[in-house]
């Protein structure tokens, strides 16, 4: 079981050299500070901070939308791509999330 959201970032540097995830106040996570002063790349640890935090918002997003479809996939009459499925996509990403696969 991961810990529940939700997550926030941390970048204040107060206690830290490098970022933090936190949920509650309590450290989740830390990100490297490899490119803390980088410019193009400090942007990227931002955007990669700002998908970890989400990560459990994301979760309940993909569980929500399979339980509102049924866990059907596709439309009746129509053939079924696993490639472009949203249920199947969701399905991946929970997965992933819950067993590592």
């Amino acid at each position: 079981m991961h810990t529940p959201g939700p997550w926030t970032i941390d970048d204040t540097h107060k206690y830290y050299p490098q970022s933090c995830i936190r949920y509650n106040g309590v450290i989740v996570c830390q990100l490297p500070t490899m490119a803390s002063t980088l410019g193009e790349a400090q942007k990227e640890d931002r955007a990669n901070a700002l998908l970890i935090a989400a990560a459990p918002d994301l979760l309940e997003a993909c569980k929500r939308l399979l339980a509102s479809t049924g866990d059907a996939c596709g439309v009746i009459g129509y053939p079924h791509d696993e490639a472009t499925c949203s249920c199947c996509a969701a399905r991946a990403a929970i997965a992933k999330a819950e067993k590592g696969e």
